[in-house]
Protein backbone atom coordinates (compact mmCIF):
# COMPACT_ATOMS: atom_id res chain seq x y z
CA UNK A 1 0.00 0.00 0.00
CA UNK A 2 1.26 3.43 -0.87
CA UNK A 3 -0.18 6.81 -0.11
CA UNK A 4 -0.85 9.59 -2.55
CA UNK A 5 1.23 11.68 -0.15
CA UNK A 6 4.30 9.43 -0.53
CA UNK A 7 7.28 10.73 -2.45
CA UNK A 8 7.86 9.43 -5.97
CA UNK A 9 10.87 7.55 -4.60
CA UNK A 10 8.74 5.70 -2.05
CA UNK A 11 6.23 4.76 -4.74
CA UNK A 12 9.07 3.51 -6.94
CA UNK A 13 10.50 1.42 -4.08
CA UNK A 14 7.09 -0.19 -3.57
CA UNK A 15 6.98 -1.05 -7.28
CA UNK A 16 10.54 -2.39 -7.17
CA UNK A 17 9.66 -4.58 -4.18
CA UNK A 18 6.58 -5.82 -6.03
CA UNK A 19 8.74 -6.74 -9.04
CA UNK A 20 11.36 -8.45 -6.83
CA UNK A 21 8.70 -10.58 -5.16
CA UNK A 22 7.31 -11.54 -8.57
CA UNK A 23 10.75 -12.52 -9.88
CA UNK A 24 11.42 -14.66 -6.80
CA UNK A 25 7.99 -16.30 -6.39
CA UNK A 26 6.38 -16.04 -9.82
CA UNK A 27 3.42 -14.26 -8.20
CA UNK A 28 2.88 -10.52 -8.65
CA UNK A 29 1.50 -9.06 -5.42
CA UNK A 30 -1.00 -6.24 -5.52
CA UNK A 31 0.04 -2.74 -4.50
CA UNK A 32 -2.87 -0.55 -3.50
CA UNK A 33 -2.91 3.23 -3.26
CA UNK A 34 -4.66 5.04 -0.41
CA UNK A 35 -6.80 2.03 0.50
CA UNK A 36 -6.17 -0.86 2.88
CA UNK A 37 -6.53 -4.11 0.93
CA UNK A 38 -9.22 -6.55 2.02
CA UNK A 39 -6.77 -9.44 1.76
CA UNK A 40 -5.85 -11.40 4.87
CA UNK A 41 -2.10 -11.17 4.27
CA UNK A 42 -0.25 -7.92 3.69
CA UNK A 43 3.48 -7.43 3.15
CA UNK A 44 4.44 -4.48 5.33
CA UNK A 45 6.74 -1.90 3.83
CA UNK A 46 7.75 1.27 5.59
CA UNK A 47 9.61 4.38 4.62
CA UNK A 48 10.92 7.15 6.79
CA UNK A 49 10.93 10.81 5.95
CA UNK A 50 14.02 12.90 6.64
Amino acid sequence: MVSGDDSLGAVRVAGDLQADIERFTGVRPAVSEDAVPEQKEIVPHATSAP
